[in-house]
C-alpha cells in the first residue's frame, strides 16, 4: 500500500468515495470540473455556461441531514487550492455548511466523526 505522501489526487478521491459509499447517513457525489477531451483540438473542453461555477470542490454530499464538501489535494499540494476553490470553501462556510480541504481518507473519518 502506497504512503499517504506518494499517493495521487485520484486514488485519494477513490479511497474517501469508498469509504463514504460504506458507511450510513451517506449520500455523496464526485463533481467533474475537467471538461470533456476533445480529440481533434487535443484539448479539454469545458462547457461555456454561466451555471458552471468554478472551485466547487471534487466531493460534494449530505451526511446525516448535514452538508458536506471536500476538495481533495496530494499531501504535496495540500496549500495550493485555486482562489476560487478558497471562494467556494469560504462562502459554504459562511453558511453553516462544512467544506475542507483534505489529503487522506482518515481526515474525511475525524469530520465526520466530530473530531474535527
Amino acid at each position: 500500500m502506497k504512503s499517504t505522501n506518494t499517493k495521487t489526487e485520484k486514488e485519494i478521491e477513490n479511497e474517501i468515495l469508498q469509504y463514504l459509499d460504506l458507511r450510513n447517513g451517506c449520500t455523496f457525489w464526485k463533481i467533474n470540473t475537467v471538461g470533456v477531451f476533445d480529440p481533434v483540438r487535443k484539448v479539454y473542453r469545458k462547457p461555456k455556461s454561466k451555471w458552471n461555477t468554478k472551485g466547487v470542490p471534487d466531493i460534494i454530499g449530505f451526511f446525516n441531514g448535514e452538508f458536506f464538501a471536500f476538495e481533495v489535494k496530494t499531501y504535496k499540494t495540500k496549500n495550493r487550492t485555486s482562489d476560487s476553490q478558497k471562494a467556494f470553501i469560504a462562502a459554504a462556510n459562511t453558511f453553516k455548511e462544512q467544506a475542507f480541504v483534505v489529503w487522506d481518507v482518515e481526515q474525511v473519518k475525524d469530520i465526520l466523526n466530530g473530531k474535527r
